[in-house]
């Protein structure tokens, strides 16, 4: 019986111890993070249940255990009262020694040895009462050490848990804040392509690309060869932009001049941004926030055709106008809680 109590708390112990594009990109990277994430919490949370039902394993053997400390219990309180029988025997024979005491030396030998076997069996009693005490003692630690270190284990699968609630629900948020994000790129798409019908396709193009809007004017639209003034139908064009644009902030506008590689570097770069500075000062004047407004030139590093040939030089002398969602509140609910 011992051997088996000793048995099931060694085992007990045993298992109780074991924007810009820059700004974009940082987004696209910290949305694929907090997924990554989300599923190493799914993966956390299937240990978790695989933990919760080794905790009701050894909460059953920690029954059985306080099962066998009462019924140690119960034997204990048997030896007592064998204990005090022995000592009413004993008290007992004392008296019938002395009464005897005068009688023969055979009969007075006789009730001594007996009185002396009965005080070895108390002895033996008491030790045996001794022992089994210690040993109750030492199955209450071991079982209140078992419930410690569960409890502890519980309050970490509910840290566990509350992180995952609230890392799930930040991840929604952000969802929640792309998908509105998408719905609004295409909605203003929808109304690119309605304001901007009449022109042709080697006059303007609307692309989509990491979820910004691209629009690429020619310079055939814009301006004169080598020149930075705005025809007439560029200006016609910057209107209905911007109209379609409205007045909601929404949307980041970054405005970048390109040319081809016909004239020296120095000269590109001048004529590029000077485009770029003269489509913004006509996006402002026709009633575009000038605080959403980025303008840059490009010069000829940012070709989109092969600049040996007339046809590619065509296509790269041109002005890009970059529609980039703002993206402000999504890094507000993405650093929330991380500093």
């Amino acid at each position: 019986m011992n051997r088996l109590i000793l048995l099931s708390i060694l085992s007990i112990f045993f298992f109780s111890s074991c924007v810009s594009t820059q700004k974009y990109n940082e987004l696209s990277e910290s949305s694929k993070a907090y997924q990554k994430e989300l599923r190493a919490l799914k993966k956390t949370k299937g240990k978790m249940l695989s933990m919760t039902d080794d905790l009701k394993t050894k909460e059953n053997s920690l029954a059985a255990s306080q099962r066998d400390i009462e019924t140690l219990q119960q034997i204990n309180n048997g030896l007592e009262i064998t204990n005090q029988d022995l000592l009413k025997r004993y008290n007992d024979l004392l008296a019938q020694n002395r009464a005897l005491l005068s009688s023969t030396s055979d009969e007075s030998i006789r009730l001594r040895s007996q009185s002396t076997s009965v005080q070895t069996e108390l002895d033996q009693q008491y030790r045996e009462n001794a022992r089994l005490k210690r040993e109750i003692d030492r199955i209450k630690k071991e079982v209140e050490m078992v419930r410690a270190a569960d409890q502890d284990r519980v309050r970490e699968y509910q840290d566990l848990g509350n992180k995952y609630t609230a890392q799930q629900k930040k991840t929604m948020e952000v969802q929640m804040h792309l998908d509105s994000k998408e719905a609004q790129l295409k909605a203003l798409r929808s109304r690119m392509n309605r304001a901007l019908v009449g022109f042709s396709d080697e006059e303007m193009q609307i692309s989509e690309s990491n979820g910004k809007l691209y629009l690429s004017l020619s310079q055939n639209l814009m301006f004169a060869q080598n020149s930075n003034q705005l025809d007439a139908n560029g200006k016609n064009a910057l209107y209905k932009i911007a109209q379609a644009l409205g007045t909601g902030d929404d949307f980041e506008i970054i405005i970048e001049g390109h040319t081809d590689a016909d004239v020296e570097a120095q000269h590109t770069w001048e004529l590029s941004v000077q485009r770029a500075t003269n489509v913004t000062k006509q996006l402002i004047e026709v009633g575009v926030d000038p605080t959403r407004i980025i303008a840059s030139g490009r010069g000829y590093h940012a070709p989109i055709a092969d600049n040996r040939h007339e046809i590619g030089k065509s296509r790269n002398r041109r002005t890009e106008i970059i529609l980039a969602p703002r993206l402000d509140e999504l890094y507000n609910i993405i650093n929330n809680g991380e500093r």
